[in-house]
């Protein structure tokens, strides 16, 4: 392994130690000071949590037949190595000493080669492992989505939601953003309140749920400060940096019915009415 990709390799460690505390139990399941109950909980981490089972297979201990082929590698790969071409040759001995058969050394036992280069071995997988979980992965598309928004009080009243949805002073509002089936990999949510002319961020609480799904509830009167009239929500999901910041970006989109370049994230849109009575 040459000089510059341990240097690589530890440059990427170090990084990646600074940007976030991992688990030192990742470490003892290398070393193999893990309790039953340590390596239990990791393995139940690892079944929940994609990126945790990556790191469990990362960290996870070689077996004996593993061990033994990267040994061997190791020892053909060093011994091609001309380390000692550089240096001067050696005197020349004495004719008794050239006289002298040469003795013929027996190869290490197979445990004595392991444990000889297992210190080397150690270094180079807790690089490595450092350097798989630091590397950027490409997360899957997004699926679909669906977005609907709702007024608790039209619901009580026992009457069929409106096509637009009206809410006013005393009604709660139900926003749900719903995706076609559950999301891996994290997403970003951004929503936008538009009507011609006007485009404003919005920032209310948001409910996620571990599927995907992300749900706005609350009284009107506390989630939307806006002027009576007819408004629309619009929604941006995708993932993290993919997504629009200006509203009137948002606006120009709604309006002008572009949709999201490459399928990169996706806007859902929504309209509603603001009266100012219930």
């Amino acid at each position: 392994m040459s000089d510059k990709l341990l240097l690589e390799l530890g440059r990427v460690a170090r990084e990646r130690q600074r940007a976030e505390s991992r688990d030192e139990r990742w470490e003892s399941l290398t070393e193999g000071t893990l309790s039953e109950d340590e390596r239990r909980e990791l393995e139940r981490l690892a079944a929940e949590d994609p990126s945790a089972a990556e790191a469990y297979e990362a960290f996870r201990p070689l077996d004996a037949a593993a061990r033994e082929h990267i040994a061997a590698r190791l020892e053909r790969e060093l011994a091609e190595v001309p380390a000692l071409e550089a240096l001067p040759p050696a005197p020349e001995a004495p004719p008794s000493v050239r006289e002298a058969p040469p003795t013929r050394l027996a190869p290490p036992a197979r445990g004595h080669r392991w444990r000889r280069l297992a210190p080397v071995l150690g270094a180079v997988a807790a690089a490595a492992a450092v350097l798989l979980l630091a590397l950027p992965r490409e997360a899957p598309p997004l699926p679909g989505y669906t977005l609907s928004v709702s007024s608790e009080q039209a619901v009580r009243a026992g009457a069929p939601e409106p096509e637009v949805p009206r809410l006013g002073p005393g009604s709660r509002l139900d926003v749900l953003l719903r995706p076609e089936q559950a999301v891996d990999g994290p997403v970003e949510v951004r929503a936008f309140l538009l009507r011609p002319g006007e485009a404003r961020a919005w920032t209310p609480p948001l409910e996620r749920s571990p599927d995907g799904a992300v749900r706005i509830q609350g009284p009107v009167d506390a989630l939307l400060s806006l002027a009576p009239g007819e408004w629309t929500l619009a929604i941006a999901v995708g993932r993290p940096g993919t997504l629009p910041e200006a509203p009137d970006e948002v606006l120009a989109r709604v309006e002008e019915g572009r949709a999201p370049e490459a399928g990169t994230w996706r806007l859902l849109t929504r309209k509603f009415l603001l009266v100012d009575r219930p």
